[in-house]
């Protein structure tokens, strides 16, 4: 209703405000308008203003855009872009492929046509699937290349006799590596699946890039949590909270014990342990009742074992503030006071208020905190009797009951641990408990038969977990592949997320709801021959040589 010259300053006023408010759809409204009666310069820039405007708008003030302005507005090119990009972002393929050709073809000669142009060709490789290639992502370079090395040779022998073909990246083990591996594989090989990402920090970004990209990813990180990034990323590696769980439910479940003490080294690996084992035994009316922590390049552990039995801090033990008056009583010469003291303090026995200790590190440190332990009188050998037996007439103390020690399956790292040769580590952690996702020494079908396999392949190598969640990722995949014929993502996503009873490795595998394997870890346990699988009656119940 303004006079035609007072329309301009009026446009111009309201898209400011417009912006001012947050309004892009109102302020390309007036910025069209007010270009309406523009020429040259004038008319450029706020053609230019409305076009970055159009680039905060969403799918629907986009597309009501398009709708109510004139078919040659010269908006309609960059906002038909907007919508293009905005149904890709979606995953709507469909939408963003028809919005871009039509971009490229109504406006051939425009600013967006090569771009449109593009994204009709990203679209095109996203969504074309090799149904007979396996995509891998793995460290092939760096720090993490053996790993990586590990990885290929499972998948290698899981794939052994089949037509299913391997396509290879390199992450390099960096996130932005993992990233590039997945886009690489899906765009440059067509890939129906990938699998890797073994760093917690490529295995997050991978499985975040995985579901943008639309691909089923096995991810063989142990980051807890990983499967979380969408229904595409699954998980087929032994996580901190898999073996608390399966070590709580025997401590507690089969074992009938409630009080624990925890010693964890300060790093990523120990303190993830402890606390999902602590997590887990507290939600089971379990109690903690000593925890210590410690350097992981720690080698004296004699004050941390006295802190966690009540032998460091005497004078908050009522018996030793006892003896220590009853002595100071009967002694009045200071010297012969000070040999009595001290002769007392190496008999006080040990405060061990707890039925099990948990010891989540590596076999170098669990080597020193076992003699460690010996030294303080905690007696470990729960399932030798004699031992006990030994120990109570040595220490005048009937009383006297054993711990059970608990390890998770850095303890496999070093076979010295076991040694049981005169000298040797292993005397001290006889009758220990820990638990692992692989054991290659296990008698389960499933597992001799790749052991067997990966050594007939590779002549003087023992494979271990990294290879073998490896081999189960890829005969998942496989399975799917050539069993239930997968010819799409979403197909192969749907059979992965429907396996049961995978017969593998590592176990058999039933996928569970949040895309990560159930299975029966391999419990393992010491005895005078060195470390050996446990048997299924002594998980049943009180276990280990009769404890």
């Amino acid at each position: 209703k303004l006079p035609a010259e007072a329309q301009p300053g009026a446009a111009a006023r309201a898209a400011e405000a417009a912006l001012a408010a947050g309004a892009e759809a109102d302020a390309v409204r007036w910025l069209a308008t007010l270009a309406a009666g523009q020429e040259g310069e004038a008319r450029a820039k706020t053609l230019a203003r409305a076009t970055a405007a159009v680039d905060a708008l969403g799918l629907e003030d986009a597309e009501g855009l398009r709708r109510a302005l004139p078919p040659d507005s010269p908006l309609q090119e960059p906002l038909a872009m907007k919508v293009a990009r905005v149904h890709l972002h979606l995953r709507d393929y469909a939408g963003a492929e028809a919005t871009a050709r039509e971009v490229f073809l109504r406006w051939p000669h425009g600013p967006y046509a090569d771009d449109a142009k593009r994204l009709v060709d990203r679209i095109s490789r996203l969504t074309y699937v090799r149904p007979n290639v396996l995509g891998v992502a793995v460290p092939l370079s760096g720090n993490f290349k053996r790993w990586g090395e590990a990885i290929l040779q499972g998948v290698s022998l899981a794939l052994e006799g089949s037509g299913v073909k391997v396509a290879v990246r390199d992450t390099r083990g960096e996130p932005d590596g993992a990233a590039a591996a997945l886009e690489a594989l899906v765009l440059e090989e067509g890939a129906i699946a990938v699998l890797g990402g073994v760093t917690n920090a490529e295995g997050e970004r991978a499985a975040a890039a995985a579901e943008e990209l639309q691909i089923p990813f096995v991810s063989l990180s142990k980051q807890e949590g990983i499967t979380a990034a969408g229904p595409f990323v699954f998980q087929n590696m032994l996580t901190a909270r898999e073996q608390a769980d399966a070590l709580v439910g025997l401590a507690m479940g089969k074992r009938g014990m409630r009080r624990f003490a925890i010693l964890y080294p300060s790093m990523s690996y120990g303190v993830e342990l402890a606390n999902a084992f602590w997590d887990d035994l507290e939600a089971r009316g379990g109690e903690v009742r000593a925890a210590e922590t410690y350097a992981p390049d720690r080698t004296t552990f004699t004050p941390l074992v006295k802190s966690m039995v009540g032998k460091l801090y005497l004078e908050e033990r009522g018996d030793w503030q006892e003896q220590s008056r009853d002595i100071a009583q009967k002694e009045k010469d200071p010297f012969r006071r000070r040999k009595a003291l001290e002769k007392a303090r190496e008999k006080l026995p040990p405060v061990t208020d707890f039925d099990a200790i948990f010891i989540p590190d590596f076999a170098k440190n669990v080597k020193l905190i076992a003699p460690a332990l010996a030294v303080e009188d905690v007696l470990t050998q729960t399932c030798e009797p004699e031992a006990l037996e030994k120990l109570k007439k040595l220490t005048g103390r009937p009383d006297l009951r054993p711990v059970q020690l608990f390890g998770a399956n850095g303890w496999g790292g070093d076979p010295g641990l076991f040694d049981q040769s005169p000298g040797g580590a292993g005397r001290h952690v006889r009758c220990a408990i820990y638990v692992d996702g692989f054991f290659a020494g296990s008698a389960r079908p499933g597992t001799k038969r790749f052991v067997e396999a990966f050594e007939r392949k590779f002549p003087g190598q023992t494979p271990t977990i990294l290879e073998a969640s490896a081999y189960d990722a890829a005969g998942m995949a496989r399975q799917v592949i050539e069993h239930d014929r997968a010819q799409t993502r979403a197909a192969l996503r749907d059979g992965l997320a429907a396996v049961r009873g995978f017969k593998g490795a590592t176990g058999e595998l039933t996928m569970g709801a949040d895309r990560t394997p159930e299975r029966e870890l391999f419990f393992l346990t010491v005895d005078s021959n060195g470390v050996r699988e446990m048997k299924p009656e002594e998980l049943a119940g009180p276990g280990a040589g009769g404890m």
